[in-house]
């Protein structure tokens, strides 16, 4: 009965992980547009930039909910990625478990 499951925590432990690499590059490309390294005049960038935004952005207002930012510095971020971590290994434990 637990092996119909394995997929399916496979699955939402490879999306995690790929959500977890989407805020991380959120994360560094709003640093390198904050530092102007990166324009988003080019429209591939500028196409790339909201899509991130808009697949980020909600989870980090829900954050920002509970924890504001603090002095200009806006944790929702680590926040996530933290979350996200704990959510993955609490997954990859449960798998090794059905295993």
């Amino acid at each position: 009965m637990g092996l119909i499951f394995v997929p399916i925590i496979s699955l939402a432990t490879l999306l995690i992980n790929i959500y977890a690499l989407a805020v991380f590059v959120a994360v560094i490309l709003a640093w390198l547009v904050a530092f102007d390294i990166v324009t988003l005049n080019h429209p591939a960038m500028r196409s790339f930039s909201k899509t991130l935004f808009m697949i980020t952005e909600p989870v980090f207002e829900r954050v920002r909910r509970v924890i504001p930012p603090f002095n200009n510095i806006d944790f929702s971020p680590a926040i996530v990625l933290i979350l996200l971590f704990v959510i993955s290994s609490f997954l990859n434990q449960l798998l090794k478990l059905m295993m």
